[in-house]
């Protein structure tokens, strides 16, 4: 089950990360201080860090507008694992290891 969770990592409520989990081992990789929020709050808070974006530059930007899994790469717009879809990173099935596992089956 997908678990969201927000982690404050200044002393302002505009700096913020957003994440989700969907396993237990997964949530060793957690910030120490990061708070277990509803999937409807994440999205308010993406939506609300996007509108900012938008209409109020100067006191936006130190958060984030999408929602990303906890062990999501540094680099995550150009990696082919992970597709946006809404406000949330999503993980996209197959990729080259199954690829590889497929040819050797094969």
């Amino acid at each position: 089950m997908r678990k969201y969770w927000i982690h404050y990592y200044r002393s302002f409520g505009n700096t913020y990360a957003l994440y989700y989990t969907e396993s237990a081992e997964e949530e060793k990789h957690l910030p120490h201080n990061a708070e277990r929020i509803t999937r409807k709050g994440a999205l308010k808070m993406a939506r609300r860090e996007s509108d900012s974006r938008k209409f109020d530059g100067a006191f936006s930007g130190f958060a984030d507008a999408e929602i990303y899994p906890v062990n999501s790469p540094e680099d995550i717009i150009n990696d082919r694992r992970y597709k946006l879809v809404g406000r949330i990173w999503e993980k996209v099935g197959g990729g080259k290891s199954a690829w590889k596992k497929m040819k050797v089956e094969g």
